[in-house]
């Protein structure tokens, strides 16, 4: 796509200098500017601003006489460009930023950073096609944090938060890239573990657990993990919100039987 780009900015130059000075072709090197810039970063947009500059500079020259005073109204008109292209391409990055912005805050649950509950249903159903495609397992995961509300009550709501923010972060610790931990609402977790059968995802959700009572046992914090978890083995039929409503079921029971465990079944 770059040299696609840089061979088109002469393309333009040369239609520009064949209709003559009467209509002007320059503001169509902004479509491969933007191109650039867009898709291809800051640098080749820069480049292609530049490339634009010194075509049109020469544009100039090769139009009217060579006097001096000619020379430098070409100097100043290829400037001119050079920084209406230079702004056009900054507004251009600034407004792919804050659209990047807004969707990964529309995908992120504010006080932990990590997934909300809408990113996560989505990254729960692509994985179940991908499961579908490519027959790998992969591993649903649901933990109440026990006894949060005693935080709260004794500590107050921003203490409770940095208590969210530390169970969050410590169970990012255990994860790899490829797993998404996403806060569901409250002191409630979920986690979605790619190509993970049973036995290795057995081990990840006891590490989970012992860090994270070792962090609350460290802070004299009575905060205990309720986990419930499902190793799909072949791709379920059943939509993310049966999936997640399965893990979470199995999150009661393990509180009605006395919390602080886990359960972990085969879908």
């Amino acid at each position: 796509m770059a040299i696609g780009l840089f061979v088109s900015i002469p393309a333009f130059g040369l239609i520009d200098y064949l209709l003559g000075p009467g209509l002007s072709f320059s503001v169509f090197f902004l479509i491969s500017l933007s191109i650039g810039s867009w898709y291809l970063g800051k640098n080749t947009g820069l480049g292609l601003a530049l490339e634009s500059a010194v075509i049109i500079f020469f544009e100039d020259l090769f139009m009217a006489d060579e006097s001096l005073s000619h020379l430098f109204a070409s100097l100043i008109n290829t400037t001119f460009h050079l920084v209406f292209f230079i702004f056009s391409i900054t507004l251009l990055l600034e407004l792919k930023q804050r659209l990047a912005d807004e969707e990964q805050l529309a995908d992120t649950d504010f006080l932990t950073g990590l997934a909300n509950s809408r990113r996560f249903y989505e990254l729960v159903h692509a994985e179940m096609l991908r499961s579908l495609r490519y027959d790998r397992p992969f591993t649903v995961m649901y933990i109440d944090l026990d006894n949060f509300k005693i935080i709260n009550d004794t500590h107050g709501h921003d203490f409770g938060d940095e208590v969210l923010k530390l169970a969050a972060d410590t169970i990012k610790q255990v994860t790899r890239q490829t797993d998404t931990i996403a806060r569901l609402g409250g002191d409630e977790f979920a986690g979605l573990f790619p190509e993970t059968g049973y036995d290795a995802a057995e081990m990840v959700l006891h590490r989970i657990k012992t860090l994270v009572l070792d962090e609350m046992k460290a802070r004299r914090l009575p905060v205990t993990l309720s986990i419930g978890a499902v190793t799909y083995e072949t791709t379920p039929q059943e939509s993310p919100k049966h999936i997640i409503k399965e893990v979470d079921n199995l999150v009661l029971k393990v509180k009605r039987a006395g919390k602080n465990d886990i359960i972990h079944i085969r879908g």
